[in-house]
């Protein structure tokens, strides 16, 4: 297959988005539809390199996977040395062990299925784990363990049903990825079968190219470049994905690499690169191609560069920082490329151009990598030199071990009315959450985790009335929003329904999540629909958020000032959050719970550890059990009574 400049251009295309969406840079919150513009691209290239061989008679399993190695490996492995010491200077233990988990899932490239399992409600931040980018990579990988040999198989049995095949398995693919978006994002992100129709529609393209009759359509090429850009400028951490919107950017990839200005099969003269259209000048003018060769490099290095400024760091980094941060990045892929991806894809060295050497050495580093994982998980972190070092502050010790305490299971897990599931429709293990007490005062929590956390404290602190816990992982509890669609089918039919099928035997409703602006005209209006029923309700306000996990900050910090209280860690919006809430609960006439005003004075100073000494918040801004239980005997009125005598019906 002959070079087109146009698919470096594309390529550039892909990574620079994915940078700047990382480095949390305005504008570009659409940036991650880079990924799977290369995936369209990965499919092109080498379906058209496996077409290519097996029409000639020379395909070979041992050659793909030589190529594969060459191109994937080298550059892999000297960003993971080169993250070494910096993962072992800046992590903590719990990090540092799922480093180590990190090194062993990428050389046998499941690290896709770690993420999946690892990266979850309540854990660090997405951003602070230098490797989870690779999950790309095991995703493209365990694609081309099976694409090959299925091409091969069905080329000497069946060719005339090989590209509908195709075709009817990535249809399968991206009604699976529709379906699951809104049940099941954390798979459906991560895993191959809702992936793999982005390499399909890839695939599809190199046959398509084929065609004698295939002309390069330069207004097709360039709407594919727009349909990039919308995607791009457009898409949101709120938009599921992948899922028929996912169709947008893969579609103008494919659109571009089937008809870009070098797509025909007439090769330019010597010299010559057809640009003379808008799309060619966007995606084949020098600086483009540049970073589009440079893009493998630039996609491994970005992560672990903005991780570790982000682990070295109290407070997030600055736009400027991080600005710098993207240049760099590139600084080093053009070093990676030229000095690690360029001498073993191209070899003058003997001892560089053989298979075997290649495979050789894979197989040793992959071992070796495997060997220091499985070092740093034997060792937990290194847990044990960790904590000798930082005996003097228990209180934060525990606060990073919360996840595995009896407290934190007492607070999500043992009333089983916290449902983090993946179905719309309720479980019979959720149904008991739905039983009114005949003889005690019933009243209705509804919201998500930052509501379920109160869920323990509440049932202490108001226990001669009976509470009915329904609490959903990752929805906000409103009626007529937009999100997953376990949240607003949960919402908007079960429980709605039970609130109004039972609106005179409940004393009130109790309403807590992570507030945005975003939800405060349509929590308005489950409010007055609420109202309506006759019902009373208390709204508890937003915490602080603190981006990272306090224990974590509080830890870094801990040699140079005191951690009775900080006003350097919570988002500042979290006040203006607050006092939205406020003026709609005024509007409504529910009982506000002003969260912010409890826990920080008004020069923004925010508590950090309860009157027995222990974190308050345990994670990022969810409250420990002790948090709770001081926050609402200190603060919640003394009876229900009390709670919702202010709040009109």
């Amino acid at each position: 297959m002959r070079y087109r400049p146009d698919i470096d251009g594309l390529r550039a295309l892909a990574v620079l988005p994915v940078i700047l969406y990382h480095a949390d840079i305005p504008l570009f919150g659409g940036g991650f539809v880079g990924v799977d513009v290369f995936f369209v691209v990965s499919g092109f290239l080498i379906t058209g390199i496996l077409i290519s061989e097996l029409d000639e008679g020379r395909f070979s399993i041992l050659r793909f996977y030589e190529r594969r190695s060459r191109r994937i490996l080298p550059a892999l492995f000297a960003m993971m040395i080169v993250s070494l010491p910096f993962a072992l200077a800046l992590m903590l233990p719990s990090q540092l062990k799922l480093f180590g988990q990190s090194f062993f899932a990428i050389v046998v490239f499941a690290s896709n299925i770690l993420f999946w399992k690892k990266v979850d409600y309540f854990a660090a931040p997405a951003e602070e784990s230098p490797l989870l980018h690779t999950w790309s990579l095991a995703v493209e990988e365990q694609f081309y363990v099976i694409f090959p040999i299925l091409l091969w198989l069905l080329w000497k049995l069946g060719r005339r049903y090989l590209i509908g095949l195709i075709i009817v398995l990535s249809i399968i693919s991206l009604g699976l990825a529709e379906w699951a978006s809104s049940r099941f994002p954390g798979p459906n992100f991560y895993l191959l079968p809702t992936r793999a129709w982005e390499l399909g529609v890839g695939a599809m393209a190199a046959f398509w190219i084929r065609r004698p009759s295939h002309l390069a359509r330069p207004g097709l090429s360039l709407f594919g470049v727009a349909m990039i850009l919308a995607a791009i400028f457009l898409y949101s951490d709120e938009t599921p994905f992948p899922s028929f919107y996912t169709l947008l950017p893969v579609l103008g990839a494919a659109l571009v690499v089937l008809y870009g200005a070098n797509s025909v099969e007439n090769p330019p003269t010597k010299g010559e690169t057809r640009h003379d259209n808008l799309a060619a000048h966007i995606l084949c003018n020098q600086p483009m191609v540049f970073v589009g060769l440079i893009s493998y490099s630039a996609y491994l290095w970005h992560q672990p560069i903005f991780a570790f400024a982000r682990l070295s760091r109290l407070t997030p980094p600055p736009m400027g920082m991080m600005a710098g941060l993207a240049l760099l990045s590139l600084l080093i892929a053009w070093l990676s490329w030229r000095f690690v991806e360029q001498p073993f894809r191209r070899p003058e060295r003997r001892w560089l151009s053989g298979r075997q050497s290649i495979f050789a050495g894979s197989a040793i580093g992959m071992a070796a990598f495997a060997a220091i994982g499985y070092v740093f998980v034997s060792f937990n972190g290194f847990e044990a030199r960790w904590r000798a070092n930082h005996q003097d502050q228990p209180a934060l010790l525990a606060g990073l071990d919360y996840h595995n305490s009896r407290n934190m299971y007492d607070q999500f897990v043992s009333g089983g009315c916290f449902f983090s599931g993946g179905s719309a429709s309720v479980p019979k293990s959720f149904e008991h959450c739905f039983n009114l007490d005949p003889e005690r005062i019933n009243y209705v929590l509804i919201g998500d985790s930052f509501a379920a956390q109160y869920a323990k404290a509440l049932e202490e602190h108001y226990s001669s009335a009976h509470l009915v816990q329904l609490t959903i992982s990752g929805c906000r509890p409103i009626w007529n929003g937009q999100g997953l669609g376990m949240c607003t089918d949960l919402y908007k039919t079960r429980i709605k329904r039970f609130i109004e099928d039972n609106a005179e035997q409940l004393g009130g409703i109790i309403i807590a999540a992570h507030w945005r602006s975003i939800e405060l005209h349509d929590l308005e209006h489950t409010i007055n629909w609420l109202h309506g029923l006759g019902l009373k309700t208390a709204i508890v306000g937003p915490g602080p958020d603190y981006g990272s996990a306090l224990p974590e900050i509080l830890i870094k910090a801990s040699d140079h000032e005191s951690l009775s209280s900080t006003n350097r860690f919570s988002a500042p919006e979290r006040w203006r959050v607050q006092e939205e809430y406020r003026g709609m609960a005024e509007r409504t006439g529910a009982r506000f719970l002003p969260i912010m005003d409890y826990l920080c004075t008004p020069d923004g100073a925010c508590q950090n550890f309860t009157s027995d000494g222990d974190l308050i918040i345990f994670d990022y801004g969810h409250l420990t059990l002790s948090g709770t239980r001081d926050l609402i005997k200190a603060h919640f009125p003394a009876t229900l009574v009390d709670m919702f005598s202010s709040a009109s019906r």
